[in-house]
């Protein structure tokens, strides 16, 4: 458009036509003004937007723990690191550990490293990631004086890419403007040949490009998808990557982890089963018996010193309260080593130093078949076990199992320990109260929801049962899954909804089976080990509170509060933006059929013209900000949560919408032109004829706004549509009855009586509108 004005700017100065020179400056400065406050607008969101996606890290500051952004992290913090964290600076080791770090962004190599307070050198750098263990150190230096920052590298920063959408429109519009060039130069060819007139040939060239380049579909895009991005994170979604907003709209499988997303994360233990007797802990002020002493002890040496999982945080402050004044609790004692679970073996150990003594004590937890194989159990033991857990599990608690040993030596792995078999936890983390709902909506949706965790099935099922997820009597489990081929695996992904025992390759394959097949997956993740699976996804949800930097880094969406809610209300908006770009898209073209007309007839038949630049350039002041603001703020029609999701292969807009558009468009050109052809047929000049076709134009266009986005009663939507309303009107009034504008747009003085035939056509072309878009409005199943 800017480069089309100058370009007719350049005619006028050689013509010699000031006041269109003038004209046309002023409404390139409005266009420009106009779209510099859109884009700074909109850069501004996705900055905004930017910096809250940034890497976090827990501080320590005047003795309370705090999470803040990397970049607000100053020399001297004391900073704690846990298990996939991103480093936010050079920090210097000083308590916990050993843990590992992944140190390639610096060095290249792929191998982890080991760090302690106690080995030198006992620094981290910046940008690497803790793999494995926790500790806390001070900053030694931030920002580009670290050492990331003297290689120069900008790790955090975030390459803009185009959007599906943004890629298909730009084919369109680049498909387009041949067809537009081709028809300028026809039009040139045309009238000049018609008038021996060249200069004037080109000004008709140009204003048909002015009139046929849908010029407004990359301000949509842009606007929409940065406004929506700010949306959704108001209902606590951070949005990473902007692509991924497309995505949301048609997501077909939404694969959920069940502690924290679909459940509160907030565990509490409840059950303790020593081999013979089980005890419920619901009163804190109870004592425990003798019995259970044990198994309190070793939970406890099964947990690192400061937990950070919401299990191991239960066992050690339920513990250390039960077992108070006891010889059970020994804070006395030193960690020598720390035996990691593994996708072999679901279960971690400890080995504690004593000071009298020379042999070690080892705590292990873990999944209760895996302790059942860590203590040798013959199979009847095991089966009373496992009868037990089931029972356990079919209560909704999740449950663990906790054995001991003792050793003179560190051996390599768990299973060289003696342990032996001392019973049972079992923890209950309450559904979360708004999960029901949620999956319910989902599914009313048609999005298939995978309720995806490493619990034992009786849990998945029970918890299953709980939200009412369809089919959740039919589990699946992690090694089942390796049992199967892809193309079982597939089948059964269209029939099970609950898996359990599940490990991070697991989760990868499905998604990519389910992306194979044309599906579009929603993953939710908090782990280093959920990264591959969150990236592989078309929407990777990372989880903002419990999540992990590398989960964060991974996915394209962020949920802030962990709430399963806030991630349906993302697809909500994520469908609203969607139809909402539909509505946009229809509309122009719609509006640019009746403009497009105009500026070609009158020149075939050898009429007066009646577009010039100034016409056109009036019309996109209203023509933009309604396809922008205004259908951006609509709020969606309500049942936008009740059809099944739209397939990525779907055009823009379908058969239905773009017959709707078009017969809209044939509509209102048929008024327009008939208003012309009445006025010259009934002895008007070419100046009264234009006022009048130009004002019909006009009030058509708003007609056409209201008619396609219905009656406009709610929020932003009202306040928009009542501005854009109230702004065609004044500038209407303003080039009909200001001398200098009425001259400069060559109309005659427009009476009450001229006005009459303006509304009657109008009303008309309104009313052929809302008819043609009753016929071609099919009530589709598909979003």
């Amino acid at each position: 458009m800017v480069l089309l004005l100058i370009g007719i700017g350049i005619i006028y100065i050689i013509l010699g036509e000031a006041a269109e020179i003038y004209s046309l400056l002023a409404f390139l400065l409005l266009i420009l003004a106009i779209t510099i406050y859109q884009e700074n607008k909109t850069e501004k969101t996705l900055s905004a937007l930017k910096k809250l996606s940034s890497p976090r890290a827990v501080v320590i500051r005047e003795g309370k723990q705090m999470r803040i952004p990397g970049r607000e992290i100053v020399p001297g913090d004391i900073v704690i690191l846990n298990e996939g964290d991103r480093v936010p600076a050079d920090i210097e080791l000083l308590k916990g550990g050993p843990i590992s770090i992944d140190e390639s962004i610096i060095t290249g190599e792929s191998f982890s490293v080991e760090k302690s307070p106690l080995t030198l050198p006992n620094l981290v750098l910046s940008g690497t990631l803790v793999l494995r263990g926790q500790a806390l150190g001070k900053v030694l230096r931030t920002g580009m004086n670290t050492e990331l920052g003297k290689i120069g590298s900008s790790l955090y920063s975030v390459k803009d890419e185009g959007t599906t959408l943004q890629k298909k429109t730009r084919r369109i519009v680049n498909k387009l403007t041949v067809l537009v060039a081709a028809l300028t130069i026809f039009i040139i060819l045309y009238y000049w040949y018609s008038t021996s007139d060249l200069l004037d040939g080109i000004l008709m060239g140009l204003t048909l490009a002015m009139a046929l380049l849908p010029n407004e579909l990359p301000a949509v895009l842009l606007i929409f998808l940065a406004a929506g991005a700010w949306r959704i994170s108001k209902r606590n979604v951070l949005t990473r990557k902007v692509p991924s907003i497309e995505a949301l709209g048609s997501i077909s499988y939404l694969c959920v982890d069940k502690t924290g997303t679909l459940t509160q994360n907030k565990m509490v233990l409840k059950k303790l089963w020593n081999g013979k007797e089980q005890i419920n802990l619901n009163d804190q002020s109870q004592t425990l018996p003798e019995s259970f002493h044990e198994i309190m002890e070793f939970g406890i040496l099964a947990t690192p010193i400061d937990p950070f999982d919401p299990m191991e945080k239960a066992i050690k402050e339920t513990g250390i309260h039960l077992l108070e004044q006891t010889e059970h609790l020994h804070p006395d004692w030193k960690i020598s080593r720390e035996y990691q679970i593994s996708d072999k073996l679901l279960a971690v150990s400890y080995a504690w130093k004593r000071k009298t003594q020379n042999n070690y004590v080892i705590g292990a937890k873990g999944a209760v078949e895996a302790i059942i194989d860590l203590c040798h159990l013959p199979p009847e033991r095991a089966r009373i076990i496992e009868d037990e857990m089931i029972t356990l599990a079919s209560m909704g608690l999740r449950v663990l199992g906790v054995a001991s040993s003792s050793s003179p030596t560190l051996p390599e792995k768990q299973h060289d320990f003696n342990f032996e078999f001392l019973g049972l936890i079992g923890f209950e983390d309450p559904v979360r109260d708004d999960a029901k709902s949620s999956v319910e909506e989902c599914q009313g949706a048609g999005i298939k929801v995978l309720m995806i965790t490493g619990d034992h099935p009786a849990t998945a099922k029970s918890i299953a049962k709980q939200i009412d997820l369809q089919n959740h009597d039919k589990v699946l489990t992690g090694s089942e899954i390796e049992q199967m081929n892809d193309q079982e695996l597939l089948q059964k992904l269209k029939e099970v909804q609950v898996f359990c025992r599940m490990k991070p390759l697991d989760k990868l394959r499905i998604v990519t089976l389910l992306k194979s097949s044309g599906e579009v997956v929603a993953m939710t993740g908090d782990g280093v080990n959920d990264a591959p699976a969150l990236r592989e996804a078309q929407v990777g949800i990372a989880m903002g509170k419990r999540g992990t930097d590398v989960a964060r880094e991974a996915s394209s969406v962020v949920i802030l509060d962990d709430s399963f809610s806030s991630i349906v209300a993302s697809i909500r908006i994520g469908r609203r933006i969607y139809q909402n770009l539909q509505g946009a898209f229809t509309y122009l073209l719609a509006i640019h059929i009746p403009i497009t007309v105009l500026s070609i007839v009158p020149v075939l038949l050898n009429l007066p013209i009646i577009l010039l630049p100034v016409h056109i350039a009036f019309l996109h002041l209203v023509i933009e900000p309604a396809s922008t603001t205004l259908y951006e703020a609509l709020p969606g029609t309500s049942d936008l949560m009740k059809k099944h999701p739209r397939s990525t292969k779907s055009a823009m807009l379908s058969r239905s919408e773009l017959l709707e558009s078009l017969s809209s468009g044939l509509v209102l050109s048929i008024a327009v032109i008939g208003i012309y052809l009445f006025s010259l047929k009934n002895g008007l000049g070419p100046s009264d004829a234009r006022g009048i076709t130009f004002t019909t134009l006009t009030i058509s266009n708003l007609f056409l706004i209201y008619i396609r986005i219905g009656k406009v009663t709610v929020g932003e939507c009202a306040k928009h549509f009542t501005i854009i309303m109230a702004g065609s009107f004044a500038l209407l009034a303003l080039v009909l009855y200001t001398p200098f504008f009425r001259s400069l747009f060559r109309f005659n003085f427009l009476h009450f009586h001229d006005l009459v035939p303006c509304l009657i056509a109008s009303f008309i072309a309104g009313l052929g509108i809302f008819v043609t878009r009753s016929i071609f409005r099919l009530n589709s199943t598909k979003f």
